[in-house]
């Protein structure tokens, strides 16, 4: 996905864990696929994250 960037702006401990471990996810991706509304997120053919639309 190429650089990723923040804002790196301060909030509660859980909510920077929980940005730096979906950034490190997003990093690892090299592949994804779409099916319909959900888009799955891959690293080395396992897929790491699924995101669905709305509608």
């Amino acid at each position: 996905m190429g650089a990723l960037r923040s804002t790196r702006m301060a909030g509660p401990a859980e909510l920077m864990e929980l940005e730096s471990g979906f950034l490190t996810v997003l990093r690892s991706v090299n592949s994804f696929h779409v099916h319909g509304n959900e888009l799955e997120l891959m690293s080395k053919g396992a897929v790491v994250a699924k995101l669905r639309s709305g509608k």
